[in-house]
């Protein structure tokens, strides 16, 4: 009596089911009539029944699956929660499922000896195994003491798994993407914001970066008759302030008014680079250390805010990458905003580090915050998955990080401990072993 209902509908199942409960109900009455073998007719019903429980299983599992805002693990949960009744033994069955960082199981579950176990596999990848065990001995049947058909359900069972798995999977991958859309209108509009900005405050500082020398040269070249005038007639307030003091100072209040204009243009060069809109799948030679210097103009303040004990080590050389530097320059901020937020107090410590790995070009940034513990992990570059949604989170500044590097042919990783710290790490491939891949790839 082998099953195969891979190809069935839910109204075919339901169609069978009420055929095989008609079937019961006319031996029955066969058996009443004909007087037949009492040992053949009860053989035959039992199966019959076996039958009807497998069926029933599988419409029930349907219909699971037709509930609208149910979670995976949701109906994951449905579904071992309805194994044990297909079963000869529903008493003593319990069942589990484990996909990837999932785990569902009756109330029961226990491992036992007596067990069939079948891989759930989603497009040639393994992501998981469903097991059913008896909690007891029972008497052998076909394997140990399950029966073929048992087999055969376990079958079916884990083949809608795998579609439940795989439709998640995908409904996940569009709720990422969407929301990847809805950040890329928002930087777009960013842009286009942070660029009108950048013009404006370019302008009224240039004409501070052009002047301070001009009015330093003017002070200069009359500082021999202010000298002499301060000689034979003694100290005098020049701008409210006592000369004697300021004539030590004017030239280094000066120098300050000059690198502060300084600064605020590199802040706009950083600002007016990050509203830049580049070509898709537009491709230079990168400098990592200048990506670097880049982004930490534009998270500067959060640092300052942050912690007193910040620290930079560039590597002295670094061969070029190939990539995109506005979207690498993104990852490097994500990466540095999520060490300071780390942070408990501004005494821990914040380190960006670049340097060279054989055919690798590798940033670092460590933190010594709290640290991610080590069930959360392997969770944290999922999109969506957030452990700061209450102050504005929405988890997906690592997801897109990774999305990033990949595409770069790069990797991102985390290490990390509670009480710890966190240490990400970035490795590009170098432009040579870059391009060898592109033409490869091509």
């Amino acid at each position: 009596m082998a099953l195969d209902e891979r190809g069935k509908t839910r109204e075919q199942l339901a169609l069978e089911i009420t055929t095989m409960q008609q079937r019961i109900d006319d031996l029955e009455l066969k058996h009443i009539v004909r007087n037949g073998t009492e040992r053949d007719f009860k053989n035959v019903e039992r199966d019959l029944r076996e039958r009807v429980k497998e069926l029933n299983c599988l419409l029930s599992i349907s219909k699971l699956r037709e509930k609208p805002d149910m979670s995976i693990g949701e109906t994951l949960q449905g579904i071992v929660d309805l194994i044990p009744g297909a079963w000869q033994y529903p008493a003593v069955t319990c069942a589990r499922v484990v996909l990837t960082n999932l785990e569902r199981k009756t109330a029961n579950f226990r491992e036992t000896q007596w067990k069939l176990t079948r891989s759930i596999v989603v497009q040639g990848e393994p992501v998981g195994h469903l097991e059913v065990c008896y909690l007891s001995r029972k008497p052998a049947r076909d394997i140990g003491p399950f029966l073929n058909e048992e087999m055969s359900l376990l079958e079916a069972i884990a083949e809608r798994i795998e579609k439940v798995f795989e439709q998640d999977r995908a409904e996940q991958k569009a709720r990422e993407q969407q929301q990847q859309m809805v950040q890329l209108d928002k930087m777009v509009a960013l842009g286009t914001l942070v660029s009108g900005v950048a013009h404006e405050i370019n302008n009224p500082n240039n004409f501070v970066m052009l002047n301070t020398p001009v009015l330093r040269e003017a002070y200069t070249s009359v500082v021999p008759i202010i000298e002499e005038y301060y000689a034979d007639n003694g100290d005098f307030l020049m701008g409210g302030l006592p000369y004697s003091d300021l004539r030590e100072k004017i030239f280094s209040l000066f120098d300050g008014i000059l690198e502060g204009s300084r600064r605020i243009n590199s802040i706009v060069r950083g600002l007016k680079g990050f509203a830049r809109v580049d070509p898709a799948g537009y491709r230079e030679a990168v400098d990592l250390n200048s990506v670097v210097e880049s982004a930490l103009v534009l998270v500067r303040n959060q640092i300052t805010l942050s912690t007193s004990h910040f620290s930079l080590e560039l590597a002295a050389t670094l061969p070029p990458v190939k990539g995109n530097s506005q979207r690498l320059e993104q990852v490097i901020m994500n990466l540095v905003q999520n060490a300071c937020e780390a942070l408990p107090n501004r005494r821990q410590a914040v380190m960006v580090r670049t340097s060279s790995e054989g055919d690798y070009v590798v940033v670092q940034v460590q933190d010594e915050g709290c640290g991610i513990p080590a069930d959360q992990l392997p969770r944290v570059m999922d999109p969506f998955y957030t452990s700061k949604r209450s102050t504005g989170g929405t988890g997906l500044g690592l997801s897109v990080s990774v999305g990033i590097v990949k595409d770069h042919g790069g990797t991102l990783s985390l290490a990390s401990g509670i009480g710890e710290g966190t240490t990400a790490t970035l490795r590009l491939p170098v432009l040579a072993l870059a391009e060898d891949a592109s033409e490869a790839a091509s």
